[in-house]
């Protein structure tokens, strides 16, 4: 919901403009698996093409363009490994956002790969904001984490501040 508009609402108004097709990008609740997908079903009822940006709906179909996040996060990992880190911890979206899923499962695996442990307690989970970056950063300082993998622009800005309050780079 933006300015109090829901997606579904946003939906229905490019239904009334008889748009030929929609790009869904950024945090939709087509990123949520437990969120309702409804206003998606009537798109593909009505056989407008559309296409997802970072995570799909199973059972609709709709083409999805994604950045690899186990790529991405092997390569952040084994960088970190490289400087020396061996505590090293996870800032990711909440619970149900699919590619924060993507990305704790590629860390596990890299982890593994590197025989690392990554412990539930060097895992948050937090808003996609400065602020929530800020707080679960702190926290996995708190636990002795010495490097941070951060599952958006703004959660690695809030890390970053954690770490500068802290004295640390």
């Amino acid at each position: 919901t933006k300015g109090g508009v829901s997606e579904a609402d946003y939906v229905e108004l490019l239904l009334q403009q008889q748009v030929s097709g929609v790009v869904f990008a950024g945090g939709g609740l087509f990123a949520q698996a437990d969120a309702p997908h409804d206003h998606y079903r009537l798109l593909a009822e009505r056989n407008i093409p559309v296409v997802l940006v970072n995570a799909s709906i199973p059972d609709l179909g709709f083409p999805c363009v994604a950045c690899d996040d186990a790529v991405a996060v092997g390569q952040s990992w084994r960088h970190l490994a490289s400087l020396g880190h061996e505590r090293i911890g996870l800032v990711l979206g909440p619970s149900d956002h699919i590619p924060s899923r993507r990305k704790l499962a590629a860390a596990r695996q890299t982890a593994e790969a590197m025989d690392a442990v990554l412990p539930d307690t060097h895992v948050e989970r937090a808003m996609f904001s400065l602020e929530g970056g800020q707080a679960a950063a702190a926290h996995l300082l708190d636990r002795g984490v010495t490097g941070v993998i951060c599952a958006s622009d703004p959660l690695a800005l809030g890390a970053v501040r954690a770490a500068r309050r802290r004295g640390l780079h």
